[in-house]
This record gives C-alpha cells, sequence and structure tokens, in this order.
C-alpha cells in the first residue's frame, strides 16, 4: 500500500516536471531551434549608402528623406536631429542574431503576422531591405524579427529593436544655448519695466568693496549685489532647461498663442556670446519660451520661469554688513563715552611700496596688541544681518566707525549702528541703510574696541 503510494507520489512529479519543461521549451523556441545558437550576422548596411529609412509602429509611422541632410518627408520644416538618424543607421552595420528559428509555419505566435515595428530601408541604388519585428521573447528580453518576406525567423537584442521604436518628438533636433562664458551683463525686461546688471571683474570703482563684482544699474547709480545671488540667477538663465517642445515651426498667430507675441525677455552677454531669452504664458506643464526670433517654442520649468521673470533683486542685494578690504585701512577712528580714539594700522615699508598686510598697531598714538585688534577686525567681519528695513533709524548712532583708506575710491568709508527696536539695531554704510544687527552684537563689537585702550 504504501508503496502504490509512493509510485503515484512520483508518477505525479514526473507529470508537473514535464509540463514545466514543456512550458520552458515553448517559451524559449528550443522544438525550432536548428542547434546553432552562436551570433549569426544577418543583416549589413552601410549608412552613407541609405537615401530613404521609414518607420512604422504604435508610437509613429514616418519617412525620412537622406541627401544633404535627413528630413522628415511630410514635414521639411521638422528641425530632425542628425545624429539620432545617424545613431539608427550604425545599429544597422551589422546586425546579429543571438539564435535562428528555422522557418515557422505560423507566425503569429512570434509576432510577425502583424509585426508591432516595421522598418524600411532604401538604398541610393534602388534596393531595400525590410525588418520586421515581432514579440518579444519574455524569457530572454529579446525581439524576433523576420528580414523581409524571408522565411527565417531570429532572436535579435532589445537595443535593435529599441533603436527603431521612436515617436516623432525624440527625432527632435533642440536648439542649443549659446556658449556665453563669464556673464557681464543681464537685462531684464518685463512690460514697461527693465532691470540691468552689470558685471565688472576689477569692481570699476563703483564699490567701497572690490569684492563686490555684480551691480545693479538705475539712471546713473549703481548698487551692489551678492556675487553667489547673481551668478546664481544669470546661470539659471543661461543653462536654462527646455522641458519639451511645444511647437517647432509657430506662425505669428500661435506666438500670440503661446504669449509670446508681448512676453517677458531676458538679454544675456558675456565674454563669448550673447542670447535672448523670451518668456511667455504659462501652460499645464509649465511657461512657454523661445530664443528670441526662434519659430521653435518650449516649455520651461514653471519654477524657474517665475524666479527669471520676477527678478527679485532685493533679494540679491548684500547681506554683509561691512565687506572691507583691510589691505586698504590705514586709520580706523571710533568713539566711545564721547572721546574718539583713533587705531592705526602701521606698514612694513618695501622697496615696491606697503605689502597690504599691517604688521603692527596703534591706538592713540600708543602700541595696541596685535591680538585684540584683530579681534575687532574678525567681529567686523563676522558681523550677520539680523534683517532689513525700509525706514532705517532716526536715533542718534550708538557707535560710529570711519575707516581713513588708502584707495583710489572710497577714501572714507563710515559704518555706524543706531538703536531700532527692542533687540536690533539699525548700520548705515556710507549714508545708505538697509541691514539690521542684533543690539548684542553691537554691543560685543564695543567691548572689543573698549579693549584695546586697556
Amino acid at each position: 500500500m504504501k508503496r502504490g503510494a509512493k509510485l503515484i507520489i512520483l508518477f505525479a512529479v514526473l507529470v508537473v516536471l514535464a509540463g514545466a519543461y514543456a512550458l520552458i521549451t515553448k517559451l524559449t523556441d528550443e522544438d525550432e531551434a536548428p542547434g546553432d545558437e552562436t551570433a549569426l550576422t544577418i543583416l549589413g548596411i552601410a549608412p552613407d549608402e541609405v537615401s530613404l529609412l521609414s518607420l512604422q509602429s504604435e508610437k509613429w509611422e514616418g519617412t525620412l528623406t537622406g541627401g544633404e541632410k535627413w528630413t522628415l518627408e511630410k514635414d521639411e520644416t521638422f528641425p530632425v536631429d542628425q545624429q539620432k538618424v545617424w545613431s539608427m543607421l550604425d545599429k544597422l552595420v551589422s546586425v546579429s542574431a543571438s539564435r535562428v528559428l528555422g522557418a515557422p509555419e505560423d507566425l503569429s505566435q512570434y509576432g510577425l503576422e502583424n509585426p508591432s515595428n516595421t522598418v524600411t530601408v532604401i538604398m541610393a541604388d534602388g534596393s531595400s531591405k525590410i525588418l520586421r519585428f515581432g514579440n518579444q521573447n519574455k524569457l530572454t528580453e529579446e525581439y524576433y524579427l523576420r528580414v523581409g518576406d524571408g522565411a527565417q525567423v531570429y532572436l535579435v537584442s532589445e537595443s535593435l529593436y529599441d533603436a527603431f521604436d521612436l515617436a516623432q518628438e525624440s527625432l527632435l533636433k533642440y536648439e542649443e544655448l549659446p556658449v556665453l562664458g563669464q556673464v557681464t551683463s543681464c537685462t531684464i525686461r518685463k512690460g514697461d519695466r527693465s532691470t540691468e546688471l552689470k558685471y565688472f571683474e576689477d569692481n570699476a570703482g563703483l564699490s567701497y568693496s572690490p569684492y563686490y563684482n555684480w551691480f545693479v544699474h538705475e539712471e546713473d547709480s549703481f548698487t551692489e549685489l551678492d556675487t553667489e545671488a547673481v551668478s546664481a540667477y544669470t546661470d539659471l538663465a543661461a543653462k536654462i532647461e527646455w522641458e519639451s517642445c511645444a511647437d517647432w515651426n509657430a506662425s505669428e498667430e500661435e506666438l500670440a498663442a503661446y504669449g509670446l507675441d508681448e512676453p517677458s525677455v531676458l538679454y544675456l552677454e558675456g565674454s563669448d556670446g550673447s542670447f535672448a531669452l523670451e518668456i511667455g504664458a504659462s501652460g499645464p506643464d509649465g511657461y512657454y519660451a523661445r530664443l528670441a526670433g526662434s519659430k521653435m517654442v518650449y516649455v520651461i520649468d514653471a519654477k524657474n520661469a517665475r524666479t527669471l521673470v520676477e527678478a527679485d533683486i532685493e533679494a540679491m542685494l548684500p547681506s554683509d554688513v561691512c565687506l572691507m578690504d583691510w589691505s586698504t585701512v590705514r586709520e580706523l577712528l571710533f568713539a566711545l563715552d564721547g572721546q574718539t580714539h583713533s587705531l592705526q594700522f602701521v606698514y612694513e615699508a618695501s622697496s615696491e611700496g606697503q605689502d597690504g598686510q599691517a604688521v603692527s598697531y596703534n591706538v592713540d598714538g600708543a602700541p595696541a596688541d596685535i591680538q585684540s585688534v584683530q579681534s575687532v577686525i574678525n567681529m567686523i567681519d563676522s558681523m550677520e544681518s539680523s534683517g532689513t528695513t525700509n525706514v532705517g533709524s532716526s536715533s542718534e548712532p550708538e557707535l560710529e566707525l570711519r575707516f581713513i583708506r588708502s584707495a583710489e575710491t572710497f577714501k572714507e568709508v563710515t559704518l555706524s549702528f543706531s538703536p531700532y527696536d527692542v533687540s536690533d539695531a539699525a548700520v548705515t554704510l556710507n549714508g545708505t541703510s538697509r541691514l539690521l544687527v542684533t543690539k548684542e552684537s553691537v554691543a560685543q563689537l564695543k567691548r572689543l574696541l573698549s579693549a584695546l585702550m586697556t
């Protein structure tokens, strides 16, 4: 009885294994393989001999014609990406199959009765080759292929199939933004408002600090801007990415529909080139934009578009309380308890003049402790803004510093701190009040200045 039961179980296992074997055999088509599984070259086409390439798939049906350049047969205005076409043709230089499946009578089991993708290649001499792709093999992820009306069925790589399984948009050549090099100017025009940002490598004497290179130009005045903030803005504009192409040959009416008849404009100039970027209306996927004069309309990221158009100049103003070039300072005047004191910077003389670094200091004519002076310098350098104000302070300064300098411009720089509210003091730099600092930081600076006299 036990022996019979074991036989039944063994028989059942054999049935299951036989079924699994049959399934695997069917999926891998071993029942139709001639036995040769070595790679076999089945087709070779020289790209420069191709005059016409036709693609037919679920994604797109279209024909590309050769000549001086590849064009779309039904729309010669379509900007064909030439490199992508040549990359497709390179795939045909040597088409190899991993397996030959013989000449099956039933092509439908391979998806070749109604191919999912058909590639027609016509050579300059009038001859042609047709590649018919069928289903994908679930185990190997390769595709079944039939060449023309030939009887043989092959297994070819997925990469060969993917090379020709393209939508029309994937053949579109996007315009490239001109290379600008170092951006030197950025003009933002929105409606009647126009804002100009200018870059000066040597500062052009427009600021007391050589560390400011970007300025906003308004009428006859230049106002310092934070270098990192402006660089981030101009980098965004100079390297804006096209998310997609909305139109490659827009008419005047279509441009108006995209809001590009009266766009916001960013004009960028650099050491190596220039371009104007126009930004129009918002769409479902972003904002419409184009290079000035182009008929190609793109979609750009909505957040980036708003950042460029709004151009928040206030956010680009410096947050540094005082960005002093100490190598130009010869004397620092400050008042404590109603008495004015003088901190002199003594430089070592050399055949080439002053070397730009003080070697000793005097306070009111007496030698000062170098470490104490350095603490004052570090405190001024490290003071951070705690906020901004549009009204400044009506109170008298509780501390005022006057920097006497050897610079060609801004020979005297004045920095003062006035009570603003319970926790902050207003900063006034050369007559301009915008930043706030904590009262505690002002108190700390006063303590360090007092320590110079001890």
